[in-house]
């Protein structure tokens, strides 16, 4: 995914995975979008996003990503969090 050409296989290092984080954060009509996709894209995407959930570093990834917001970074990585689950495995 987005950490590993220009993050040097390091997702803490990543800006792209921060932006990628905070998209999917501010835009929640994206999970319906992606299940507008093919199987295939669908099936990529859910992977990836399983495989970076799965990372120890994950929690800290999206806190980092969302610290701008003050008091309101916790339940915004809860909602992020969420988010990304919703997009892993879309309610059928």
């Amino acid at each position: 995914m987005a950490e590993r050409p220009r993050g040097d296989n390091d997702m803490l290092r990543s800006l792209d995975l921060h932006d990628i984080f905070v998209l999917i954060d501010g835009r929640g009509e994206l999970r319906d979008e992606i299940a507008a996709q093919t199987p295939e894209l669908q099936s990529y995407i859910a992977r990836e996003l399983a495989t970076l959930r799965d990372d120890p570093y994950f929690t800290y990834l999206i806190e980092s990503a969302l610290h701008g917001y003050g008091q309101q970074a916790t339940p915004r990585a809860r909602h992020l969090q969420d988010q990304i689950d919703a997009i892993i495995a879309p309610r059928g």
